[in-house]
C-alpha cells in the first residue's frame, strides 16, 4: 500500500522496535539503524547514512536524547554514539523528521536545513495516551511493592494534570480510598465529582502525614521537604515527575521511605503499547502534511 514510501527509524529503545514493525506491517519500506532490539519490522542498516537515504520521514525516539548530545539509543552501542548535530547533517533536506522532546538547539537547526519537523510528544492526544499508559505503569509498581491489596489501601495523588488524573481515576476504579492534592479549585472540585477526597495544597504538604498507604507524586518540583519526609514513615513513595523531582532520594532513604522514581514509565512497563502510540500519532501527521494519503 505504501511500498513507495520510506521511513528511516533511527534509534530508540523497543518503542520504536514496535514503530519500525507497524511500519512494515502497513506496507511502508522501512529502514532501521541504531536499535538494537528491532528483529521483524524493516530492513537493518549497517550506517545510519543508508537508513535516512530516500526516506519521506525519519520517525526518532523519545526522549530524542537524554544528554542533549548523543541520539538516545540505549540498546546500541553505535546507536547511542551518534551525535544530533552529525544527524541533523545527514538528513535529506526533503524529509519529514518526527521526534520525542526534540531539544531548542537541534529544532534551530533543522530551521536552518529548512527541514520539516514536529515533535510527537507535544501531540494532545498522544500525551492522553500516554498519561493511561503511565498510570498503568504506576499502578503495578504498587501491586508489586506494596505489602497490602490496592483495593481498600490510601493512596495520596499529588498533581491532577494528564498523568495525576489518569492515575487517581485509575486507583479509584481498582477501590482504592484516593485523595488528590492540588492547587487549583477546578481540580479539586472535578475530583470530588468523581468520589474522591481533596487535600488543597496551596500553602504546602505540611499537613500530610502517615496516613496514607501509598504516595503518587506527578508535580517536578521539590514539595516533599526532609519535614514531610519524616511525617510519612514507612511509606511508598513513586515519583512520576521529571527534574528535579518530588523529593530528594537520599532524604527520602534517611526518612524511611520507599521512594521510586518511575522516569518514563510506558518505555519500560509497555513498550509495544507506547511504541503504538507513537506510530498512530506520527501517521495522523503525516496524513495532515500530505506526506501520505
Amino acid at each position: 500500500m505504501f511500498s513507495d514510501i520510506k521511513i528511516a527509524v533511527i534509534g530508540g529503545d523497543r518503542r520504536l522496535s514496535a514503530v519500525a514493525d507497524a511500519a512494515a506491517a502497513d506496507g511502508f519500506e522501512c529502514a532501521v539503524w541504531g536499535n538494537a532490539i528491532c528483529s521483524g519490522g524493516g530492513v537493518r542498516c549497517t550506517s545510519h547514512e543508508d537508513a535516512l537515504r530516500g526516506a519521506s520521514a525519519v520517525i526518532l525516539p523519545l526522549p530524542l536524547s537524554q544528554d542533549g548530545v548523543r541520539l538516545f539509543a540505549p540498546d546500541s552501542g553505535e546507536g547511542g554514539e551518534l551525535r544530533l548535530t552529525r544527524l541533523v547533517d545527514d538528513i535529506p533536506e526533503t524529509a519529514k523528521v518526527y521526534g520525542g522532546k526534540i531539544p531548542c538547539d537541534i529544532m534551530c537547526m533543522l530551521k536552518e536545513k529548512g527541514i520539516c519537523f514536529r515533535d510527537y510528544y507535544e501531540d494532545e492526544a498522544f500525551k492522553i495516551k500516554n498519561a493511561y499508559q503511565t498510570a498503568e505503569g504506576a499502578v503495578g509498581i504498587a501491586v508489586n511493592e506494596l505489602p497490602v491489596t490496592l483495593f481498600g489501601s490510601r493512596a495520596l495523588v499529588v498533581g491532577y494534570g494528564r498523568v495525576g488524573k489518569a492515575t487517581a481515576e485509575l486507583l479509584k476504579k481498582l477501590g482504592v480510598r484516593v485523595t488528590v492534592a492540588a492547587r487549583r479549585e477546578s481540580d479539586l472540585a472535578e475530583a470530588v465529582c468523581k468520589g474522591m477526597c481533596t487535600y488543597n495544597d496551596a500553602s504546602g504538604l505540611d499537613g500530610i502525614g502517615g496516613e496514607y498507604d501509598c504516595i503518587f507524586n506527578t508535580v517536578p518540583v521539590r514539595l516533599f521537604t526532609e519535614k514531610i519526609l519524616t511525617g510519612l514513615g514507612g511509606i511508598l513513595f513513586v515519583d512520576l515527575s521529571s527534574a528535579p523531582f518530588g523529593a530528594d532520594v537520599s532524604a527520602a532513604e534517611a526518612a524511611g521511605v520507599k521512594m521510586i522514581r518511575a522516569v518514563s514509565l510506558p518505555g519500560r512497563t509497555c513498550p509495544v503499547s507506547a511504541g503504538i502510540s507513537i506510530y498512530e500519532t506520527v501517521i495522523n501527521c503525516m496524513k495532515k502534511e500530505g506526506v501520505i494519503t
